[in-house]
C-alpha cells in the first residue's frame, strides 16, 4: 500500500474498546496516510471529538462508559458533523447504521482493506 492519493490531513478517530484491534486499525490507517488516533470508550471519544472534531469517526457500538448510540446522539446534539462509520458484529449492521444516520458501516469481522475503502469514501466526502 502506498500513501499516494490520501490527504494526510484527513483525521480519523478509532473508537474501539478492544486494545489490540484499536492499535491495529490506527497503525494501518497511519501507514495509509491518515492522521489516526484512538479512544477506548465513548466518554473519552466524546471529549476528543469536542476538542478537535475528526473528519471521520470509526465507531464500535458496544463501548464502556458511553455506548455508540449515546455517543452518536451527543455528537449530533452538539452539532458535530464528523462522518460516522459504524463497526459492529450485529447481524443487522446496516439497520444499526441506518438508525444512527451513519455514513457507512463495516460488519465485524472485517478485512482491513474493507475498512480502508469506507474510510477513504467518507474522508473524500468530508474534504469535498
Amino acid at each position: 500500500m502506498s500513501q499516494q492519493g490520501h490527504d494526510s490531513r484527513t483525521s480519523v478517530l478509532v473508537v474501539e474498546d478492544e486494545p489490540t484491534l484499536r492499535a491495529t486499525i490506527i497503525s494501518f490507517l497511519r501507514e495509509e496516510g491518515f492522521a489516526a488516533q484512538g479512544a477506548s470508550d465513548g466518554q473519552a471519544a466524546l471529549t476528543k471529538i469536542e476538542q478537535e472534531p475528526p473528519d471521520v469517526v470509526l465507531l464500535d457500538m458496544w463501548l464502556p462508559r458511553l455506548n455508540g448510540w449515546d455517543l452518536t446522539k451527543r455528537m449530533r446534539e452538539r452539532g458535530l458533523q464528523s462522518k460516522l462509520i459504524v463497526m459492529t458484529a450485529a447481524h443487522s449492521a446496516r439497520t444499526v447504521a441506518e438508525q444512527l444516520g451513519a455514513d457507512a458501516y463495516v460488519p465485524k469481522p472485517f478485512a482491513l482493506l474493507q475498512l480502508l475503502r469506507a474510510v477513504e469514501r467518507c474522508g473524500d466526502e468530508a474534504s469535498a
